[in-house]
């Protein structure tokens, strides 16, 4: 709970949220909607919290989100936080599709906008972090303002 608290307060008082444009995000825990419509965990969820999207640099002015180990990519910035400072919306252009769909079918090309990635920056709360991949695996987490 101490490294909790002391990471927001870092993030609070380091560089306003509203005024930041470069988040490190850590993801920390993630679902997956199941053939049944039930929610749960399996090997895919546990591989993309460990190794495919273990967290992100996210750059909420231009677009460029790195994944993990990936080179950065372009993403489509839908709403940023220079509309609404506490909310940024990306999505994965179908062209981007570098990222494997899932761990099982890494050469599947990832269908059209279905990756979506959402900072939260209420201001005086921590940034959260969270993905919709394939329609059906959520992932979530925080972030730090890197600037």
């Amino acid at each position: 709970m101490k490294n909790y608290l002391i990471a927001v307060v870092l993030c609070v008082t380091a560089t306003p949220v509203s005024a930041a444009t470069v988040f490190k995000c850590r993801t920390l825990d993630g679902v997956v909607i199941g053939d049944d419509g039930k929610l749960g965990r399996d090997i895919t969820v546990d591989t993309m919290v460990t190794k495919l999207f273990p967290g992100a640099m996210v750059d909420t002015q231009s677009g460029l989100i790195k994944v993990g180990e990936y080179p950065a990519q372009k993403w489509k910035v839908l709403r940023g936080l220079a509309d609404q400072p506490w909310n940024f919306v990306a999505t994965l252009p179908p062209a981007h599709a570098a990222i494997p769909a899932t761990p099982s079918s890494p050469s599947s090309p990832i269908p059209d906008m279905t990756e979506t990635i959402r900072l939260y920056a209420e201001p005086g709360d921590p940034v959260l972090f969270s993905v919709m991949w394939e329609h059906r695996i959520f992932l979530s987490g925080t972030c730090e303002v890197v600037r």
